[in-house]
């Protein structure tokens, strides 16, 4: 009877450090599944890019792999538009607060820097700023997951805080 009082604090401390353990195992592995599934070679579906300028265009030469650059929280994509155009985007997701990091170059070194989070429908929304272009101008990148294969992206543009009529995108498919 002696050591009851020791026991039950001893029980009572393992169960809240494994229930602890237990929930933020879970939280952060489902977190992780949202950002890793993005790792893959994709491709434009029916080849089809859109844009204020250019409507609908098709386009075959366009082509994107998103890499893990690290264990669990980090993927590097490297986008070939052909002729010549390129990008690169890191993203370091943190799986804590379900922040994400972006950093970006683009063939005339168009740097964007930004942060996003999923939504409650596990879209990914990025707010990007491009500090070498227009100073009051920033982008939303929206990432809308279709099926566990497809994504549809879109950037649009604001400027002054307003969202201007220019976007560009497309529906993407893991190959």
């Amino acid at each position: 009877m002696k050591y009851f009082p020791s026991l039950t604090l001893l029980l009572f401390t393992l169960m809240l450090f494994a229930n602890k353990s237990y929930c933020q195992t879970d939280i952060s592995d489902t977190l992780s599944k949202r950002f890793t599934r993005f790792i893959g070679e994709w491709r434009l579906k029916d080849n089809v890019w859109r844009s204020k300028l250019g409507g609908e265009s098709k386009d075959s030469t366009r082509s994107f792999v998103a890499k893990a650059a690290s264990p669990e929280n980090s993927i590097i994509w490297s986008a070939d538009f052909g002729g010549g155009g390129w990008a690169v985007l890191f993203w370091t997701y943190h799986k804590e607060t379900g922040k994400l990091n972006h950093i970006s170059n683009t063939t005339d070194n168009n740097v964007g820097i930004g942060t996003g989070e999923f939504n409650a429908d596990n879209d990914l929304i990025i707010k990007i700023v491009y500090p070498n272009g227009c100073t009051t101008c920033h982008r939303i990148y929206t990432y809308h997951w279709i099926s566990s294969n497809e994504f549809d992206f879109k950037a649009t543009i604001y400027k002054d805080g307003e969202l201007t009529d220019d976007f560009y995108g497309a529906t993407f498919l893991r190959k």
